[in-house]
């Protein structure tokens, strides 16, 4: 079994909806995961979250058959 570790980062979404992060420090590079938590005062309905998720690329980790957990 895989293990993760976790940081905490603080960063921005800008006007182009890029993630703005500070550096990482010495970690060398390799694939993340993401967790967004953001302040939002506008509610948005089921229909429009599930069409922004669809079209997001952050999911697209998931098509790697390393990280496909239900295969022997």
């Amino acid at each position: 079994m895989r293990t993760s570790k976790a940081i905490e980062l603080s960063g921005v979404v800008d006007e182009q909806h890029r993630l703005i992060v500070p550096k990482m420090g010495k970690l060398p590079p390799r694939k993340t995961k993401f967790v967004v938590f953001y302040e939002d005062n506008a509610e948005i309905s089921e229909l429009e979250w599930l069409s922004l998720a669809s079209r997001s690329t952050v999911f697209d980790l998931l098509k790697d058959p390393e990280e496909d957990i239900y295969k022997p």
